[in-house]
């Protein structure tokens, strides 16, 4: 993605009231799927759960 096309799709999503982008703060707070599944839900589950999410080979 070039400058211009970056540009051009961050100033659509800012005026996007129903899904504005993310803030910093709320990227820094992010944490990965594998982690909080986990946590939440256990390794075998979680493992499960994102296998179906792999792409295939």
């Amino acid at each position: 993605m070039n400058d211009a096309e970056n540009t051009t799709i961050t100033r659509a999503a800012e005026l996007d009231v129903d899904s504005p982008p993310l803030t910093d703060a709320q990227l820094k707070k992010m944490h990965p799927a594998r982690e909080v599944l986990s946590r939440e839900l256990g390794k075998d589950r979680t493992d499960a759960i994102l296998k179906r999410f792999e792409p295939a080979h």
